[in-house]
């Protein structure tokens, strides 16, 4: 656990135990934003996260995440 108390290597660990190749590039992805942890007695079991995104379709300009 971070000095902060954020698990981040288990976190990050989580991904690549569930799909191949998540890339370091692919994972910042999914930084910031509001994230939510699951734990159970054994530990980590899983992690969401809502990111903040503006989506442009034409001129309007939508706020998603």
């Amino acid at each position: 656990m971070s000095a902060s108390g954020f698990p981040a290597a288990e976190v990050r660990a989580l991904p690549n135990a569930s799909f191949e190749d998540v890339s370091d590039e692919d994972w910042a992805h999914c930084l910031g934003g509001l994230h939510v942890l699951l734990w159970d007695s054994g530990g980590l079991v899983g992690h969401a996260a809502v990111v903040p995104r503006t989506l442009w379709c034409e001129v309007r300009e939508l706020q998603v995440g």
